[in-house]
This record gives C-alpha cells, sequence and structure tokens, in this order.
C-alpha cells in the first residue's frame, strides 16, 4: 500500500503548489492579481482533479490488463487514455478560449472590474496550457 500511497501524496502536495507558486507569483502586483488569480486556480484545480481521475482509471484499466498477461490490450488502453486526453485538453482549452468571459460571470457572478480583467486575463494564459502534446 505504500507504493500506492506514495505518488498520491506527492501528487496532492504538487496540486497544491500549483496554487500556492500562483499567489507567490502575483503578489506583487497587488490585491486584485491575486484576488483574479486565485478565482482561477478554483478552476484551474477542478481541471487538474478531471484529468488525475481520467489518469487513474486509465491506470486501472490498464493495469488489470497487465494483471492478466494482456500486454498488447494493456498498451492499447494507454494509447487511448493519451489520444483522449490530448483531444480533450485540446477542445478544453479553446472552449475556456472562446467562453472565458461566460465562464467568469457564470462561477463568479459581479466581481470588481480590476479582478474581472484580471481574472480573465489569468484565465487566457492558463487555458493556453491546458493542451498536453501526445
Amino acid at each position: 500500500m505504500l507504493y500506492l500511497f506514495i505518488p498520491i501524496l506527492v501528487e496532492l502536495a504538487l496540486e497544491f503548489f500549483v496554487g500556492l507558486a500562483d499567489s507567490i507569483m502575483v503578489a506583487s502586483l497587488g490585491e486584485s492579481a491575486i484576488s483574479g488569480a486565485s478565482l482561477v486556480d478554483f478552476l484551474v484545480q477542478l481541471l487538474i482533479f478531471s484529468f488525475s481521475a481520467l489518469g487513474t482509471g486509465g491506470a486501472v484499466v490498464a493495469g488489470q490488463y497487465l494483471g492478466n498477461k494482456q500486454l498488447k490490450e494493456a498498451q492499447n488502453a494507454s494509447t487511448q487514455l493519451v489520444w483522449f486526453s490530448a483531444i480533450a485538453s485540446t477542445i478544453l482549452m479553446i472552449a475556456v478560449i472562446l467562453l472565458r468571459h461566460t465562464l467568469i460571470n457564470v462561477v463568479f457572478g459581479q466581481i470588481e472590474a480590476d479582478v474581472w480583467h484580471n481574472a480573465e486575463l489569468y484565465l487566457y494564459i492558463v487555458a493556453l496550457s491546458y493542451h498536453t502534446p501526445s
């Protein structure tokens, strides 16, 4: 169990440090920048958890095939997971870039104009990183 626990613990620590690093980077830009980045980090965490769950599910399927000594099927499952993740992240990137105004409005409602501007800019920059090349 320890071999399974350590990677999960490392993953959760890295997810925590993503938000911390974002806050540290924008801290010198003022309160509105920190607020905008913090709002967007909520959405980023949701996406990180979603893709983490997808990867975990794919690992379970591939692990079952490997446990049954079906190497070809395990390779096919892994290949399908990589392709699905690449396609889903590309579609997600395009959707977030195109719908970022609506997304911020629906999720966060009325926020101050300078916080809105910083959140929108930060969401655009973060959305560019969603695409994972295969």
